[in-house]
C-alpha cells in the first residue's frame, strides 16, 4: 500500500496470507491504524503533505491545528466512554 507521499508500507509476516483478514487495515502500520480508528488519518496525511511542500511547520499551522483538534476530540470521546476504561483498582465484586 502506498501513502500520499509515495511510501510503501511493509506488511508483517503474520499478515501475509496466514489467516489475516483481507482489509485495508492489514497494510497500515500501528500508528496509521490508531489514527484511522480515531478518525484523524486524513488530517495526519494533510499535515505530512504540507510539511513536504513547505518544509516549515509554521506554514502548516492550519492543518496542524485541525489535526490537534481531531486528536483532542477523540481523546475526549474515549475518556468519556466507560467501555474504554479498565477495571477500577480496589473495586470489590
Amino acid at each position: 500500500m502506498t501513502d500520499p507521499h509515495g511510501r510503501t508500507t511493509r506488511r508483517r509476516a503474520s499478515d501475509q496470507g496466514q489467516g489475516a483478514p483481507d482489509d485495508d487495515d492489514q497494510d497500515l502500520d500501528l500508528v496509521e491504524r490508531s489514527l484511522k480508528a480515531s478518525g484523524c488519518l486524513e488530517l495526519h496525511y494533510q499535515v505530512q503533505a504540507c510539511m513536504v511542500d513547505h518544509k516549515d511547520w509554521r506554514k502548516c499551522r492550519e492543518p496542524v491545528q485541525a489535526f490537534r483538534e481531531c486528536i483532542q476530540a477523540h481523546q475526549n470521546r474515549k475518556s468519556s466512554d466507560p467501555s474504554t476504561h479498565g477495571p477500577i483498582s480496589g473495586a470489590t465484586q
